[in-house]
């Protein structure tokens, strides 16, 4: 198995330099290039996502605006939304419909954020949109999910079409008709007989005139010996518009005269073998063995190589022992076997014979035709853990997160790409949507390859919602894309009961005002005891604020309620604003269960105290509504905790605060906790404190 780092974004996501937030990204856009037929055109039920973040720390109520400008030059809003506790990404599904609007050609995609303070912008996403596909392989009578042949191209033209000794050296020259939806940048592979010869992309004076290849010496004879070998060739597009394959030419081979006859396979005919009309029975490839080439006891096997749909390298191979030099040897190629085959351009089946008396080596000629039918998905990804009872129970992860395994798959190869995404509801029912994108490595090829998704971001669906897991593999020779079948769950979000706050007031005892807790040196949060809870299980509050703070662990002796303690600056620190508070239940140092959350809300000042700001051996303070006369005072919080000279402050004036060296001396190494008090005429009797500055010395 390989197990591999998450990644939180895509690989080459820029961010803005200025504002410091992500840019948007879509997955199609990541593997595709931009956004092709398939994306927008293929099913007009469909939605573009758009991922926005991660934001660290999103605060609830920050807005989200999404702008979708087109090649028209228009910039439309297309979506907007605000953020929920705990959420870092913002996930946009935009109607296919919607996305259209934004018409063929270049365009961007771009957010902005706002939060209490200012609306900021973020860079724009490239996005091109191109739903004309080279060669219009989707217009009548054309059925490509199951054929993947494009009756609507012209078979190349081959010269010359019978190949012997005598002319081979002279190569063959292929000519390739215009296309429909020819366009600067398409890239052509031409197939010889299952031998591909890749040429450049179009440049921009090619579209509208024929493409004329030259196919050397090696390239025939790389491809192999016999009577019907099969030229075609496919297109790709900037954006991976896919022409599916041409008809093919045949080509009459012939170049080594010392080769065994070519195989007969039973189920060919017309140069094509129909999976779909197997109707899941196996198919007969047929070897006659006569005397004196064959003797008993000789050894054959037969190969099955060529391509699936994607383009992705397919070999099979069978042995068999020839026992009569008058009859024939008969093998039953399983179906499943012959399924890998549905799409390629072109399938060749040979054998070679040993020879039980010398042990020498006889090739034979080739026989190639191409399977037609309907290729399945790839199998369904698997949900490795979190699962009580075939239900997902997010809460019961570890911390390392959810193992999503897949199983390999056929042509898999280094250097492919996998794409695994995940969709759910959250508990308002608002779309959750997440992606993880992984190249593989020489040591993944034919392994259970293993993905890791946070616990955190499963943690957020909500309770009797499903959660679906698919993934896409672009395979790395051809650039072809295959998805999976998708895997779906029920989720069960086990709650406990919420934390309280004793100080707290309210309808919904929410809301806590810091003048009732002035001269306490921490808030106390108490953790009722719940039939969760068993003897030596372990429970950690989690207070998330400015930032994330986890208390000690305590462990449960008796059914009694629980007293946690957060620290005074961490309070402060969200004067004004709110903090999530949870706590986790950890049953035999294993299974954690995550309990409901308290949203508490700290009553605002009447005015706004932001954090100071440091310089050198200064903390410089300032907010808006200084008046001449206030008075403050920095508090400095490391090693030991140290209050500067109190000062008069002006308005309109930054404010210094000499510190002495040493402070910052006995801290060295430390995290310091930096923030001010101040006295108003406004408020004379009791200090207001500032929002924290948090430094690393």
């Amino acid at each position: 198995m390989s197990f591999k780092t998450q990644k939180k974004r895509p690989s080459g996501l820029r961010v803005n330099s200025i504002s410091g937030y992500p840019l948007p990204f879509i997955d199609d856009v990541s593997i595709n290039g931009g956004l092709n037929y398939l994306a927008l055109k293929a099913d007009p039920t469909l939605e573009v996502i758009v991922n926005c973040g991660p934001f660290l720390p999103a605060v609830t109520g920050d807005r989200i605006d999404l702008y979708w400008k087109g090649s028209d030059g228009i910039e439309r809003k297309v979506a907007s939304r605000t953020f929920n506790v705990g959420e870092i990404m913002a996930s946009f599904p935009i109607p296919v419909a919607v996305a259209l609007q934004a018409q063929e050609g270049p365009g961007e995609i771009r957010y902005t954020y706002t939060d209490s303070a200012a609306t900021y912008p973020a860079e724009p996403l490239e996005c091109l949109i191109k739903t004309t596909v080279p060669g219009n392989p989707y217009s009548a009578p054309n059925l490509p999910e199951t054929f993947y042949i494009n009756e609507a191209m012209l078979a190349p033209t081959v010269v010359p079409l019978a190949i012997d000794q005598e002319n081979v050296g002279f190569g063959a020259t292929v000519t390739i008709a215009a296309w429909t939806n020819m366009f600067e940048g398409d890239i052509l592979t031409l197939n010889w007989g299952g031998y591909t010869i890749k040429q450049p992309a179009l440049s921009d004076t090619q579209p509208g005139q024929p493409l004329v290849i030259k196919v050397s010496e090696e390239d025939i004879r790389a491809a192999g010996n016999s009577a019907e070998v099969q030229v075609s060739y496919e297109i790709r597009d900037l954006v991976n518009n896919w022409s599916l394959n041409s008809p093919a030419t045949l080509v009459d081979v012939n170049t080594d005269l010392n080769l065994l006859d070519a195989p007969d396979v039973i189920d060919v005919d017309a140069g094509k073998l129909d999976f779909d009309a197997l109707e899941g029975k196996v198919s007969i490839t047929i070897i006659e063995t006569p005397a004196p080439t064959f003797s008993v006891c000789d050894a054959v096997t037969l190969y099955w190589k060529g391509t699936n749909a994607q383009g992705a390298a397919i070999e099979k191979s069978y042995e068999l022992g020839v026992t009569s030099t008058t009859g024939r040897l008969q093998f039953k190629v399983p179906n499943a076997d012959v399924a890998l085959f549905i799409g390629g351009s072109v399938t060749s089946v040979s054998y070679t014979l040993a020879s039980s008396f010398t042990g020498e080596l006889e090739v034979s000629r080739s026989l190639m035709f191409a399977v037609i039918g309907t290729q399945l998905n790839l199998p369904a990804p698997q949900l490795e853990n979190g699962l009580v009872g075939g239900v997902f129970e997010p809460v019961t992860l570890p911390s390392t997160g959810a193992l999503i395994s897949l199983p390999p798959y056929p042509g898999m190869a280094a250097d492919d790409r996998i794409i695994l995404s995940w969709k759910g509801l959250n508990s308002k029912g608002e779309p959750l949507h997440g992606s993880d994108d992984q190249t593989l490595e020489d040591s993944d090829v034919g392994t259970t390859f293993i993905f890791t998704i946070d616990k955190s971001e499963l943690l957020l669906l909500g309770d009797a919602t499903k959660l679906t897991f698919f993934y896409i593999v672009i395979f790395a020779l051809s650039e072809g894309l295959r998805s999976s079948a998708p895997v779906t769950y029920d989720v069960k979000q086990r709650a406990l009961i919420k934390p309280n706050v004793p100080l707290a007031y309210g309808a919904d005892l929410d809301r806590l005002n810091f003048d009732d807790m002035y001269n306490d040196i921490f808030l106390a949060v108490e953790v009722p005891y719940s039939t969760h809870m068993l003897p030596d299980d372990k429970v950690r509050l989690t207070w998330e604020g400015s930032v994330i703070y986890h208390s000690d662990t305590i462990t449960i002796n008796e059914p009694d309620t629980l007293t946690f303690t957060i620290p005074r600056l961490e309070v402060i620190d969200i004067i004004g604003r709110s903090a999530r508070i949870t706590y986790t239940l950890y049953h035999l140092d294993k299974t954690a269960y995550e309990s409901d959350e308290l949203i508490l809300h700290l009553d605002a000042y009447p005015i706004d105290l932001p954090a100071p700001r440091i310089n050198d051996l200064k903390v410089t303070v300032y907010y808006p509504d200084i008046t001449d006369g206030d008075k403050g005072r920095v508090r400095w919080s490391g090693v030991v905790v140290h209050d500067t000279q109190e000062q008069y402050l002006e308005a309109g004036r930054v404010e210094e605060f000499n510190i002495p060296s040493a402070w910052f001396s006995e801290s060295e190494g430390t995290a310091v906790l930096i923030n001010y008090s101040v006295l108003t005429d406004r408020d004379s009797e009791r200090l207001m404190f500032s929002r924290v500055l948090r430094i690393n010395l």
